[in-house]
């Protein structure tokens, strides 16, 4: 190849690099040992798709120095997105809709954060449960998305593409099997603030967190709760659905990727005289 200017001179580079992208490729096939679906790459000697063991990235290097290639394989790990109100929600449906794994940790038992309790967000205004629920949908069709609730994150260890996070999550007394039709709540003795609320006015230890809550599952608030001496929610329950041994649990979590988006608190009024803080 030759040049005879700068823009010759990087084309030609261009044409160099795409030579070596394309061997790259064809070297990553090889290694890889497999077929994937018909139009993308087909070898013979390899015909079947290998279900078990094709999810994986193959990461290849040239050393210019000595010409040499190095092939590798690396897991695919889940991308682990820290907080469930609107930030961290739009950052899982984005990566589970173009294919990512996705494992989502709220400290609340809802998903949706401050933007659910409030009566209009920015920059619509529209209502919370108006984009809440298109993104509810949409993961919830979604087989690629997980999620711990009344989950927190106590410790990261690890780097890009392999960290190790460690997540406490704290019982909430009802398990999958809830339907949410509300009989444990209609014969619950104890009451409590509603945080949801902002503790304005007050709901059973058991409770719905709110109308449109996700998931739509009751909870039962330990510090109001009177325990097993009570039991009525567990004897109204007709669904088996309420477990008051529930103990909180250590949940280890491999992941490549980790989206930090725990959430803000609003701002101290005080300080703004002239909007009469």
């Amino acid at each position: 190849l030759a040049a005879q200017d700068l823009h010759e001179l990087m084309r030609c580079w261009e044409n160099i690099h795409r030579t070596w992208q394309a061997e790259a490729h064809v070297r990553t096939v090889l290694f890889r040992e497999e077929t994937r679906w018909p139009g993308f790459y087909v070898r013979a000697d390899y015909p079947k798709m290998d279900e078990n063991n094709w999810h994986c990235f193959a990461n290849i290097t040239w050393n210019p120095a000595t010409g040499e290639w190095t092939c590798a394989k690396r897991p695919i790990l889940p991308i682990l997105v820290a907080g469930g109100g609107i930030s961290g929600l739009t950052a899982t449906v984005e990566a589970t809709e173009v294919g990512f794994d996705v494992v989502l940790i709220e400290k609340n038992p809802y998903l949706g954060g401050r933007v659910a309790q409030v009566n209009l967000y920015f920059p619509k205004l529209c209502a919370p449960n108006c984009g809440l629920e298109i993104i509810f949908k949409r993961l919830r069709a979604n087989p690629r998305f997980r999620f711990l609730t009344m989950a927190e994150v106590t410790a990261i260890s690890g780097g890009e593409g392999g960290f190790e996070v460690v997540v406490q999550q704290k019982p909430s007394f009802v398990n999958e099997k809830c339907t949410g039709c509300g009989r444990c709540a209609e014969v619950c003795p104890a009451e409590r603030l509603n945080s949801f609320n902002f503790g304005l006015d007050r709901t059973k230890a058991v409770y719905l967190p709110h109308e449109l809550a996700f998931p739509y599952r009751y909870v039962i608030d330990g510090a109001a709760c009177w325990g097993s001496a009570c039991a009525r929610c567990a004897d109204a329950c007709p669904y088996g659905a309420i477990e008051l041994g529930m103990e909180a649990r250590t949940i280890i979590l491999k992941a490549g990727s980790v989206v930090w988006a725990t959430g803000w608190n609003p701002f101290d009024m005080t300080r703004l005289g002239n909007y009469g803080g």
